[in-house]
């Protein structure tokens, strides 16, 4: 009894120990980067971007409005909520250049430019005026003369867009006595810069809000002050985010704002996975104790077998963290999974224990009789954890890291049956005597018998659904979407498909050219192939074309220094609204006339209804808001030319160097230390599918055979994958063979432990193909273990089979032990079924249904085999 405490006393002490080392060194991570082996070429390739550029891995956040400015305000709102936070680091939501205003011609295309120094040619006569004379009535001189002279209207004709503007703005102006928001005459162009395609800009523009091709939505990113990976932080980045996009949506409740980029995705993945492990494991250990209560008849040998399980589980714990050091989306799940397959071990020995005792052994010689059977779950406990541990000399780290723990943390499961579990047991029996033939023994005896006796339909039944599951081989779809294997409602499939609705997309490949010229080399290769949606890098951000433009960009900044300032402009009374309005009078017959020879013109109808709505403001009875409106537009008006003059006189000749122009926020984003300018490629179709990934990735590849990033670690990542489960499951199938032999020393008997196993394989995949159900990067991991697990319920029925067959009152069900362990796995793994996250739902489906085919066959079909052939073992 004092070797048992003592023995007992030591395994609680390193359980403790273990959880401790586990508080103080296991971690998790959400770096889905980090699921290849580093030494892989792909990956080597991820850590040379990352030694450049660092972890530049952003929060994203998208903004809609109800309207444009609605959406401005919500960003700006949003935007300074993160440049306070502690949080967040180089938040980026708009460029502010205020040196690129100098060079602000080269932005606008060349047709644009010409378009310009006409307006200006043609401005300058009227400025020139405006300058001697600040007054309304100085303009309407000059029209006079224009209406007068042909050759000046020909010269007019392209600043009537204009002039169409500006009388706009003055009947706005009028209608709402002087209170309208001015707009400059000038108006915007189009800018000839690829990062603002499809967007426009004004004179003088120096801050662009970062926004989308479809000009609603609002984008902003920034970077974790914490670049650790630490989950922890991770977890408080996230929710700092989500308070301040909380702030916003009070404040303006009709803002549309999600939250998406990497790090937000794989927290929210982690988060979900972390849960539902939890959740998994306490249901798996609460099943688990329930259903073998029930078996068992009692509490305190069960309770037994748990408490050594849970010792076994702490030990695995503690392995992981020495290990390993952390858990990601996949070893996160291995307490799950050891729960159904470590309490195997304790049932064989449990079962066999109560048994002896129910023969009226004390509880020493039945503990002795148990161990001596353990040799046989020896043998299902290493070809289990051979199963797991082919997964470690895999390429596919995250798959290695799951073989490796879990495969020792069977191993350990398995000791902490032979150690704790019989020390348990003899300080909880002690000396009471025995308890009389337990109930358990005579539940499957029936059915049992059954099946016995009709081996043949057995078989028949057997082969029929082999030979019907054998249709599937090879025809079960893989799904490659990675996104399917996350919540239904996770926030990032939400935020992808509004994403591709509007041509983006949260994927993108990443090019590192040593130099600008390269890295302009590049793009334009990248730009021209067919799925390749847009190139995005600080160079975008540089004027397309600046050569051609030189000349005529030279011509205007000639042209502006000549161009005189308007003076201020001169108060308006009574008087000389009369004399405007009279001098108008004389012209308007003219002015008609004018606009009816401009009738065909583009140009014409605009000016048209810009002058007839002024002259249903015109009211000699009512000056008054005439004044004020006149008076406002003019101040404004004459403000305006003064500053785009200003703006015009600063312009420089030569073209911008945007590389040292644009702010820190983007420039570590874009251009190393060394110089090593990073490019962003997007796909055209849908990266999440296999078929455009492929293209999209051997497109890239033709161009840069270094290419990196997302698309091309998730293209790896399952072809890794494949063939790291291939490789591992015909390792462990090698390995298992030859044990098999060398346990049972005959072919013979050795093909008939692993015909069950074979077949539950078989088995299984015809049932996913009857349920239509998909292989996903989650539960293909499934096929290489399920070689492994189970293959005891084989082994179990062939050593039963040499038991002779007693009356049945005495004698307990051959499968009894062989069913229970099956059964307590199928609810380690069923319980995964119930997870959030998909792809971990769909690994406990796969497995539970290995499991139970599994058990079918060795509990079904190989008694029936071995009746049918009269095999004796």
């Amino acid at each position: 009894m004092l070797r048992s405490a003592l023995k007992l006393t030591l395994g609680v002490a390193l359980a403790l120990l273990s959880l401790w080392l586990a508080w103080q060194q296991l971690s998790f991570t959400t770096d889905r980067t980090q699921l290849l082996d580093p030494h892989n070429p792909v990956q080597m390739d991820w850590a040379r971007y990352r030694e450049k550029f660092g972890r530049t891995t952003d929060y994203v956040v998208l903004v809609r409005g109800q309207n444009e400015e609605q959406a401005r305000q919500a960003t700006d709102l949003l935007g300074r909520g993160l440049e306070k936070s502690p949080y967040f680091q180089h938040v980026f939501y708009r460029l502010d250049l205020p040196k690129a205003s100098a060079h602000g011609l080269y932005f606008l295309r060349l047709q644009d430019l010409r378009r310009l120094k006409g307006w200006l040619s043609a401005a300058r006569p009227w400025l020139d005026l405006l300058a001697a004379h600040p007054r309304p009535e100085t303009l309407l001189r000059q029209l006079e003369l224009v209406l007068d002279d042909p050759g000046l209207q020909r010269e007019l004709r392209p600043f009537l867009p204009m002039l169409t503007r500006t009388l706009e703005g003055l009947a706005d102006s009028l209608e709402s006595g002087g209170r309208s928001q001015f707009q400059s005459p000038l108006g915007s162009f189009p800018a000839d810069v690829q990062m603002l395609e499809g967007r426009t800009v004004a004179p003088g523009q120096t801050v662009f809000y970062n926004q989308l091709t479809d000009g609603k939505t609002f984008m902003l990113v920034a970077l974790p002050a914490d670049l650790s990976g630490s989950f922890l932080a991770d977890i408080a980045t996230l929710k700092e985010l989500e308070q301040l996009v909380a702030g916003v949506r009070r404040q303006i409740p009709d803002a549309y704002i999600m939250v998406t980029g990497e790090p937000a995705i794989n927290t929210e993945e982690m988060i979900t996975a972390r849960g539902d492990a939890t959740r998994c494991a306490a249901a798996a250990l609460l099943f688990t104790s329930l259903l073998l209560v029930l078996a068992f008849g009692q509490i305190t040998r069960p309770l037994c077998a748990v408490i050594s399980l849970v010792l076994g589980l702490g030990w695995s714990i503690g392995f992981a963290a020495l290990t390993v050091g952390q858990l990601n989306l996949l070893t996160v799940h291995f307490v799950t999974i050891l729960t159904g397959l470590g309490i195997t071990f304790s049932i064989q020995m449990l079962s066999e224990f109560q048994k002896a005792r129910a023969q009226g052994k004390d509880a020493e010689s039945a503990v002795a009789a148990s161990l001596r059977e353990a040799r046989h779950q020896a043998v299902g406990a290493v070809t289990t954890a051979i199963a797991f541990l082919s997964l470690h000399f895999t390429a596919f780290r995250a798959g290695a890291e799951l073989g490796w723990i879990t495969g020792m943390g069977v191993l350990l499961c398995y000791l902490s049956t032979l150690t704790m579990l019989p020390s348990l047991l003899l300080l909880v029996e002690g000396k009471r005597p025995c308890k009389g033939h337990p109930r358990y023994a005579r539940m499957l005896v029936p059915l049992e018998l059954w099946l016995r006796r009709r081996p043949g339909l057995v078989c028949l039944v057997s082969l029929l659904w082999t030979l019907a599951a054998s249709a599937y081989l090879g025809r079960i779809p893989f799904d490659y979407n990675l996104l399917h294997l996350q919540a239904a409602d996770a926030g990032a499939i939400r935020v992808e498909a509004y994403l591709q609705r509007i041509g983006y997309s949260t994927l993108y490949a990443i090019s590192m050219a040593p130099q600008a010229h390269e890295a302009r080399l590049r793009a334009e290769k990248f730009r021209h192939l067919a799925s390749v949606s847009r190139v995005e890098s600080v160079l975008s951000l540089e004027p397309n074309d600046p050569g051609s433009k030189a000349e005529i960009v030279e011509e205007i900044v000639e042209l502006a220094p000549r161009l005189r300032l308007p003076g201020r402009p001169v108060p308006l009374g009574a008087s000389q609204l009369l004399q405007m309005y009279n001098a108008y009078l004389r012209m308007r017959e003219r002015i008609h006339r004018s606009l009816r020879s401009l009738q065909n013109q583009p140009d014409g109808p605009p000016l048209q209804k810009a002058i007839a709505r002024l002259e249903k403001r015109l009211d000699p009875e009512n000056p008054g808001p005439i004044a004020a409106g006149l008076q406002a537009y003019q101040q404004a008006l004459l403000e305006d030319l003064r500053r785009q003059l200003a703006i015009l006189r600063e312009q420089r000749v030569e073209p911008p160097d945007m590389l040292n122009l644009v702010p820190p926020e983007v420039r570590m984003r874009s251009i190393a230390a060394d110089g090593t300018v990073c490019l962003r490629i997007f796909p055209k179709e849908n990266c999440w599918e296999r078929e455009p990934l492929g293209r999209f990735v051997t497109d890239l590849a033709g161009v840069d055979k270094d290419i990196t990033g997302t698309p091309v670690l998730i293209f790896n990542y399952l072809e890794q994958l494949r063939n790291a489960y291939g490789i591992s499951g015909r390792n462990a199938m090698l390995v298992i063979v030859f044990l098999l032999l060398g346990y049972y020393r005959s072919l013979r008997w050795a093909s008939l432990a692993l015909l069950p196993k074979l077949l539950g394989v078989l088995w299984m995949i015809g049932f996913l193909g009857l349920i239509h159900a998909e292989f996903n990067a989650a539960n293909f991991l499934a096929l290489p273990l399920t070689l492994g697990i189970g293959l005891i319920f084989g082994m179990e029925s062939l050593r039963l089979s040499r038991l002779p067959y007693r009356p049945l009152m005495s004698r307990q069900s051959a499968g009894f032990a062989v069913g229970l362990s099956g059964l307590t796995t199928l609810v380690g793994f069923s319980t995964l079924m119930g997870a959030q996250h998909r792809g971990v739902a769909s690994f406990g489906l796969v497995m539970s249904l290995g499991v139970a085919m599994n058990l079918l066959t060795s509990l079904v079909l190989l008694p029936a085999l071995l009746s049918w052939k009269r095999l004796r073992y």
